[in-house]
């Protein structure tokens, strides 16, 4: 498999990860609005807040959908997923701003699935851009942050015992840009410090991890190779041994039988047996240091040269001497 391969293939995953978390969200978001009409959680201060919010819900289904009916393989699904994310929180972290800021996160973290350092930084920039303008959105129109709101000198807040405090100040004045400035300094500045260490985190684990991915198929590539050539092996070796039985049908004075069972690698162990005339057997029987197809082709040569010595009516001194001097003329032959 090639590099492009590997890389389309994780992305391919990637962009379903993102759908299902996309999912994930769609179903809790269902239980935050439902939380949210029944007074379980403050409301946002415009009308309109339960019309956003159900369409930030719409895109995460959207998305999840729209990864399944594709199958997560065209090149711009993981765009178009990103973006929804991206557009989706912008929408929540505008209407809940006091407690929602960490979901500009998820854009960037699940950028990381698709192991692009550069991609995880183009994300966290239009995150931030995302997170600048909902922080200063939601400063107007979404639930109201206490702590730095301010009122006038001698303002009185008036509570009964089943009121909240958003709800005992709703209606009072208040400096609408004073609110948004002290917005950005105490609540944007403070969770885009920790935004910058995720983002920058973010960038540096996706690209170990392409590196990661790229290393993983060449090793897996190289062991695939491997086991081709000692696959190779096996059947140089098991052509050139005998296999047919009884080898010498014609003697009924004697029988011969062999076989050889390999452990785990094969290429350098071998056997032969043969006539050299009407009187003589010659068995052989070797093992050839190294594994693969060069020991596979080293064997075959050492014995066909021993198999012709001994042929030719050589002694087995002059056989294995002979053998010797011939396999080792070109001690590169077989590397």
């Amino acid at each position: 498999m090639t590099e492009r391969n590997v890389l389309l293939e994780n992305e391919i995953k990637a962009n379903f990860i993102l759908a299902k978390i996309m999912l994930l969200v769609f179903f809790i978001g269902i239980f935050t609005v439902i939380l949210t009409l029944t007074g379980f959680f403050v409301q946002p201060r415009f009308d309109y807040w339960l019309i956003l919010t159900v369409l930030a819900e719409l895109l995460f289904l959207a998305g999840a959908i729209l990864c399944k009916h594709y199958k997560g393989e065209p090149p711009w699904m993981k765009h178009v997923l990103i973006m929804i994310l991206i557009i989706s929180v912008f929408i929540l972290n505008g209407i809940y701003t006091d407690s929602a800021s960490l979901l500009l996160c998820i854009p960037v973290v699940l950028s990381i699935r698709y192991f692009s350092g550069k991609y995880s930084f183009y994300v966290a920039l239009a995150t931030f851009v995302a997170f600048f303008l909902s922080a200063v959105w939601g400063a107007n129109a979404g639930i109201p942050d206490l702590n730095v709101m301010e009122y006038p000198l001698g303002t009185v807040i008036r509570m009964e015992h089943t009121t909240w405090l958003e709800e005992a100040v709703e209606g009072i004045p208040y400096d609408r840009r004073l609110q948004i400035t002290n917005t950005l300094l105490y609540v944007f500045l403070p969770d885009m410090a920790i935004y910058l260490a995720i983002a920058t985190a973010a960038v540096f684990i996706a690209k170990q991890g392409r590196a990661l991915i790229l290393k993983q198929q060449e090793l897996t590539s190289r062991t695939a190779r491997i086991d081709t050539e000692l696959e190779l092996a096996a059947r140089i070796q098991t052509s050139a041994l005998p296999r047919v039985f009884p080898a010498f049908p014609e003697h009924d004075e004697f029988d011969i039988h062999a076989a050889m069972t390999p452990a785990k690698e094969v290429g350098g162990d071998f056997y032969d047996f043969f006539m050299t005339d009407e009187d003589h057997l010659c068995m052989i029987i070797g093992d050839v240091s190294g594994k693969g197809v060069p020991a596979a082709l080293f064997m075959m040569s050492a014995k066909t040269l021993m198999k012709n010595n001994a042929i030719s009516g050589k002694t087995p001194s002059q056989i294995l001497s002979d053998t010797n001097k011939a396999a080792f003329a070109d001690p590169f032959r077989y590397q």
